[in-house]
């Protein structure tokens, strides 16, 4: 029993580490957007967005098909609502028969790649030559690194749900569970001098510890649903929408070489130079310390030390 608990409990530490990973492969994914593209018109606003929705959209198909398997037209017209996918591209993903968050990742890696492409054509201190099609493909390959990561962890969390408890290992322990509490039943009845209604109680705690330990076990092995130890997948949802849209709402103008006001570079400050520090350092020691300082100064410059 203790052994199948830590196996579920490693089980539910996984998924709530993929589950985390998953979220911060979309902030990075929004950062990349945000570094690479232009914000100065509407229409480079909604590159931008159009980058950005597609893995948002991944996230919110990949949690909602985890409850049965497919997801519901309530659930399909949630991520329309949010603005993540328009009505034909939810139309498109319900009749596609693969995985369906990857269709979305790879809408996102062809949007991030026609946003750098524009950013090269309009931006004028950029050099259209050869080495600008080199630079706008190493940026393309780390937006590529990125989605692939996110469909490796979408990968892992189905996968471990799909992974299920060897049928023998999980009938053999409810099979060792029921013949331990009635061995420990029938010694409680058959123990002379006992008070019958004390081993009822006795019985009635064991059977609850035991039992209990077996169905928390079996929560914990499937995260993903409405139960108390369930995680909060809607949150997940709604802080990855919400940090994404604060990203690239938030606007700062780099200071590169000019001074910010009410602030001092300690860079530019003047350092005590190193022959003004000596007395002080000497100062602080006792006579036997300042003997053995002098000796190692003499040692390496070869000449008495004045201090």
């Amino acid at each position: 029993m203790v052994f199948y608990n830590h196996d579920s409990y490693e089980r539910f530490y996984k998924l709530y580490s993929h589950t985390v990973t998953l979220g911060s492969k979309a902030m990075e994914w929004t950062a990349l957007v945000k570094l690479h593209s232009l914000r100065d018109t509407p229409e480079q606003r909604w590159a931008q967005w159009n980058a950005v929705r597609p893995m948002l959209a991944a996230m919110n198909i990949l949690y909602y098909s985890l409850f049965g398997g497919s997801m519901s037209h309530s659930e399909w017209d949630m991520v329309v609502e949010r603005n993540l996918l328009t009505s034909v591209e939810a139309r498109q993903l319900q009749q596609y028969g693969g995985f369906k968050p990857f269709l979305p990742i790879c809408w996102a890696i062809d949007e991030a790649r026609l946003m750098v492409k524009e950013k090269a054509l309009i931006d004028e201190s950029l050099n259209r030559d050869l080495g600008q099609c080199v630079r706008d493909e190493l940026v393309h390959a780390q937006f590529c690194e990125i989605a692939f990561e996110f469909r490796v962890q979408c990968g892992q969390i189905v996968n471990l749900l799909a992974q299920p408890v060897p049928f023998p290992y999980f009938h053999l322990l409810n099979t060792m569970l029921l013949i331990q509490l009635l061995l420990f039943g029938y010694a409680l009845a058959c123990t002379p001098n006992t008070n019958p209604y004390f081993g009822i109680i006795i019985m009635f705690l064991v059977s609850l510890v035991l039992v209990g330990l077996r169905g928390l076990a079996v929560q914990l092995s499937n995260p993903f649903g409405k139960d108390l130890v369930d995680f909060d997948i809607e949150r997940f949802m709604s802080d990855a929408l919400r940090n994404t849209v604060a990203l690239l709402k938030v606007e700062r103008k780099p200071c590169l070489k000019h001074e910010p006001a009410g602030m001092s570079n300690p860079l530019l400050d003047v350092a005590l130079p190193h022959s003004g520090m000596l007395p002080q350092r000497s100062a602080s020691l006792s006579r036997r310390g300042k003997e053995r300082f002098l000796a190692e100064m003499r040692d390496r410059r070869g000449s008495p030390v004045d201090i």
